[in-house]
């Protein structure tokens, strides 16, 4: 089966039992199917606490770049539309797809990625979890976890200047292809962590029913990728990684908890924390919080909690009902006094203030 098609079912599945994205909206058909054009804007009616920028598709990952003021979302692929990775700028509401900008160019790095065998197949690819890294004052590298025409983690370099981004393919680490790569990290040496979600042929009632799907996958360059021992979770989803590389923090889907890795014992150690919704992707805000998006576990609409690295302790900062346009969350990103979330599943970004 079409790897992009098959996630679609994939995420249809997740949707169910849950309220599905509302489609009453001003963007129209056709409006979406212009979702390419650079700089574009597309501006649909907000509900009272949520405002929204339509035409970003399936944008399932948000992180903001550096300090440019200018976010970095994924795009899902499904039947409606490819793969996309949009450059957002919150200012003035509008965005770039830089895949399908005409200055996106291609220059393999083969000294870190000589294994990869060809450029992204821009036409058979889904962008999913997000990294960014600041290399120097405006030069970033990205990686992102991508389906399609391959299974991998799609390395990028990204230059802002003047708010416009280049967006410039380096490589790729080709992933499993039986297994659904959820999210990614990057780490000090330039390798990465990333999520082993499920397999593509599994049930996700088993993400649903607390039983082990994936771990953690790690690699480092020069090497191939390995499965790191007493990782297993029910759907482990988005992840982060501390400073020093030591600490990783990782959302069970399945369990609705955030779960502490500490790479730096043997066996490693793990902690859980546990949470009102099912969280999907993980963001820093500040230096001692994180933001953990997802559908609630009532069944009823979604949430954004912060958990304080301190104490431990949970505060939810968000709860929107079942009944705003915007539902399936699986991001919440921080950029001054907004935080901006995302969706596996539909046709716009969100934000509000916090």
């Amino acid at each position: 089966m079409n790897r992009i098609v098959h996630h679609v079912i994939a995420g249809l599945i997740l949707s169910l039992g849950m309220t599905g994205c509302n489609q009453n909206n001003t963007a129209s058909k056709q409006d979406l199917s212009d979702d390419n054009s650079n700089g574009s804007t597309q501006r649909c009616e907000n509900d009272s606490t949520l405002s929204y920028v339509c035409g970003l598709m399936n944008a399932e990952d948000i992180h903001h770049i550096g300090d440019s003021g200018l976010l970095l979302v994924s795009g899902m692929a499904d039947e409606h539309s490819g793969g996309h990775i949009y450059l957002l700028n919150p200012t003035t509401l509008s965005y770039t797809d830089l895949v399908s900008a005409e200055n996106y160019s291609v220059s393999q790095d083969n000294t870190l990625f000589g294994s990869c065998p060809s450029p992204l197949n821009t036409s058979n690819f889904g962008s999913h979890g997000l990294a960014v890294q600041e290399n120097s004052k405006n030069e970033y590298k990205v990686y992102s976890t991508s389906h399609g025409d391959r299974e991998a983690i799609e390395i990028f370099s990204l230059k802002i200047s003047d708010d416009i981004g280049q967006l410039t393919w380096q490589g790729c680490v080709e992933l499993d292809p039986t297994i659904m790569h959820n999210s990614v990290a990057i780490l000090e040496d330039g390798g990465f962590i990333t999520t082993e979600f499920i397999r593509w042929d599994a049930d996700f009632a088993d993400i649903y029913s607390g039983r082990p799907t994936g771990g953690l996958l790690v690699w480092h360059p020069g090497m191939l990728p390995i499965q790191l021992d007493g990782t297993q979770l029910a759907g482990p989803n988005g992840i982060l990684v501390s400073d020093d590389n030591n600490t990783v923090y990782v959302a069970e889907f399945g369990s609705g908890n955030l779960i502490t890795f500490d790479l730096s014992t043997s066996p490693v150690g793990i902690k859980k924390t546990a949470l009102t919704n099912f969280p999907d992707n993980l963001r820093w805000a500040g230096d001692n919080q994180i933001l953990a998006a997802g559908n609630n576990i009532s069944g009823e609409g979604w949430s954004v909690s912060s958990f304080n690295l301190e104490d431990g302790s949970i505060e939810v900062i968000a709860n929107y009902p079942g009944t705003v346009k915007m539902q399936g969350i699986s991001v919440a990103e921080q950029l001054g006094e907004k935080i901006w979330v995302g969706t596996y599943s539909g046709d716009r970004v969100g934000y509000f203030n916090r």
